[in-house]
C-alpha cells in the first residue's frame, strides 16, 4: 500500500513541476505589454519550447523540485536582464524567491525522505545478508522471485508464423521494488 502511496505522490510532484516549467515557458515567451502588466519576457518561442524540453528532461531524469528552482531563477535573471529593477521587478523577484524557497523546502523534504528509506534498505539488506537469507539487492526485502530460464517468442515479421526462439536466463525479480537482477553480475535488465 504505501509503495502505491509513494508512486501517487511521485507523479502528483511531477505534474505540478510540469505544470510550473509550462507556466514559466509561456510567461517568457509571451510579449511585455504596455498598458497592461502581463508579466512576458517576449523571448523567442522556439527558444522557450527547447528551454521547457530541456527542463523537462531535469523533470525526469534528475529532479522535479531541481527542475522548478532552475527555471524559476532562469526567469528571475532574463527578467532582470532584460528591464531592469524596477518596483514591478522587484515584485515579482520577491514572490520568486519566496516560491523558491517553498520549492528548497519540499526539496529538503523529499531528499531527507529518500536518504532515510536509503538507509533503512541498506540496514534491512546486511541485516538479510548476515542471516544468510535472499534478499533484492536494491531494498533489502526477502520478497523475492526467481524466474525460472526459459524459451520466449521473438516475432521479426508481420505473420504471426515468423518468429524465433530465443533463451532467456533465469533471473530474480523483486516484488516490492520490482528490481530485476542475475546471479551472474547483479546487472538491470
Amino acid at each position: 500500500m504505501n509503495n502505491i502511496i509513494e508512486k501517487i505522490k511521485h507523479i502528483v510532484i511531477i505534474f505540478i513541476s510540469l505544470l510550473w516549467i509550462t507556466f514559466f515557458a509561456c510567461l517568457c515567451c509571451t510579449e511585455h505589454g504596455d498598458d497592461f502588466i502581463t508579466g512576458g519576457l517576449g523571448v523567442n518561442g522556439f527558444i522557450c519550447f527547447l528551454l521547457w524540453l530541456g527542463f523537462l528532461f531535469v523533470i525526469i531524469k534528475i529532479s522535479p523540485i531541481l527542475a522548478d528552482i532552475g527555471f524559476t531563477i532562469l526567469y528571475i535573471v532574463i527578467r532582470i536582464g532584460k528591464f531592469g529593477i524596477n518596483k514591478e521587478a522587484v515584485e515579482n523577484v520577491a514572490a520568486a524567491v519566496l516560491t523558491i524557497g517553498i520549492f528548497a523546502a519540499l526539496a529538503l523534504a523529499y531528499f531527507k525522505q529518500y536518504r532515510k528509506e536509503r538507509r533503512e534498505s541498506n540496514e534491512r539488506r546486511i541485516k538479510n545478508q548476515n542471516e544468510g537469507k535472499n534478499c533484492c539487492p536494491r531494498c533489502g526485502r526477502t520478497t523475492i522471485n526467481y524466474i525460472q530460464p526459459h524459451l520466449e517468442k521473438k516475432y521479426y515479421g508481420s505473420s504471426e508464423y515468423q518468429y524465433t526462439l530465443e533463451q532467456v536466463n533465469g533471473y530474480w525479480q523483486c516484488t516490492t521494488c520490482k528490481h530485476i537482477w542475475s546471479d551472474d553480475d547483479f546487472s538491470f535488465f
